[in-house]
């Protein structure tokens, strides 16, 4: 128990670190988007952190340090695109307008560390696992494996289809509903949990493997209830009104469905 604690304040210290840093660049750039790529960054430094200290089987280590380098990389590659190209991230905008001009800056500090904090528990699925000493791959490593992949590979999917989609300058008013998104109004959402339910899997046998379950059950309420769908939508419903509101009535919202 000693060295989970240690390892959990390890990584809670080097993201707070990180957000404070990123949070000095924004006060520069006025762009609160740089959070999100604090976040991807944030769980390579996490991933780094345990992988050098867990004292978990090896191959079991490096595996899972593997998923979250290639998930997180993406990630991150695909959000540093958005933040140099676009201008800043509606769902920010809108907090900041929500804030208000007074005290705003602090509570963007408060905000990103408060993502810190998130990255640091929802860690805890990968700590479980790079603390697991047993010399043997469980079968619900490989579930876990498989999970993953389905994720990061419809994640990146529905992430291209996207941007293809918005490329087209006819494409401006109009509301996507190409590929994944004739079935789902967040396809993006959706892989994004499932990669998260691999994560749990992959930990699932290790010892204290049910605790696993914190991840998932806080990403799916991150997502569906709090920062992804609900502001997302809130931002669509504004720029393009009747036609989103059609596409809400026909298409599932989160889970991949077919035309109501």
């Amino acid at each position: 128990m000693a060295d989970f604690v240690l390892l959990m304040g390890a990584s809670f210290i080097a993201t707070i670190g990180l957000m404070t840093i990123l949070w000095l660049i924004y006060l520069i750039r006025k762009n609160a988007g740089i959070v999100d790529l604090g976040w991807c960054v944030s769980f390579l430094l996490v991933g780094s952190i345990y992988l050098y200290l867990g004292q978990g089987f090896w191959i079991r280590k490096w595996v899972l340090a593997g998923m979250i380098f290639i998930w997180a990389g993406r990630l991150l590659s695909y959000l540093m695109n958005r933040y140099i190209h676009t201008e800043e991230d509606p769902r920010y905008v809108q907090i900041r307008e929500a804030w208000g001009s007074q005290h705003s800056n602090a509570k963007f500090l408060l905000l990103y560390w408060f993502q810190g904090l998130l990255v640091v528990i929802l860690s805890i699925c990968f700590l479980i696992a790079f603390r697991d000493p047993n010399p043997y791959w469980y079968p619900m490593q490989t579930w876990g494996l498989l999970f993953w992949l389905l994720g990061v590979g419809g994640e990146a999917l529905a992430d291209y289809q996207l941007e293809s989609f918005k490329k087209d300058p006819l494409n401006n008013a109009r509301v996507c509903n190409k590929g994944l998104w004739n079935y789902s109004r967040h396809p993006n959402y959706f892989f994004e949990w499932i990669t998260w339910i691999g994560f749990c899997l992959y930990g699932w046998s290790s010892p204290f493997g049910i605790f696993t379950l914190i991840s998932p059950i806080i990403m799916l309420i991150l997502l569906v209830r709090i920062s992804g769908i609900p502001l997302t939508e809130a931002h669509l419903l504004k720029t393009k009104g009747d036609a989103y509101r059609d596409y809400q009535n026909t298409t599932s919202s989160f889970i991949p469905w077919i035309k109501m």
